[in-house]
């Protein structure tokens, strides 16, 4: 699948592939749109949420989840402390993006602190904290395309 480009001034022509393509700049790829039922030409698409759960159709792009699926979605699961006193939790990874896990004591004031960067890889992944007291502490996943 291809976007055609035309420029009726000077008549240029682009023919790009779709795959690479955001001709409406909401943050998703053309061909994603058209396959999804989305249009490649309206900005407003990407605010979206078609499939009803809560997330944005460009926040679906980003996470690698679906559009038009509801049960498509990038979810922590959070596990219980081991024997040992320390916390994990999972998620399931998309190819394609990478994840950053923060962790902070006081999420009013401040940056989350980063505690591991640059995951990536496809399927299910457990972090666990090391550290054995976690009373307090907020955990967030950040995720992006490369």
């Amino acid at each position: 699948m291809y976007t055609f480009t035309f420029n009726d001034s000077s008549l240029a022509y682009s023919i790009y592939p779709a795959a690479s393509r955001d001709s409406d700049g909401d943050g998703i790829h053309d061909e994603e749109e058209f396959n999804n039922g989305l249009n490649p030409l309206s900005r407003t698409d990407g605010a979206e949420d078609a499939d009803g759960d809560s997330v944005g159709n460009a926040a679906e792009a980003v996470a690698g989840t679906s559009e038009i699926d509801p049960s498509s979605r990038l979810w922590l699961t959070p596990r219980t402390f081991d024997p040992s006193g320390r916390f994990s939790f999972a998620w399931e990874r998309v190819s394609g993006r990478w994840y950053d896990e923060y962790y902070s004591t006081n999420l009013s004031s401040g940056q989350p602190l980063p505690s591991l960067t640059n995951l990536s890889g496809s399927g299910s992944l457990t972090v666990t904290d090391e550290v054995r007291s976690v009373q307090g502490r907020s955990y967030m996943v950040r995720l992006r395309k490369p």
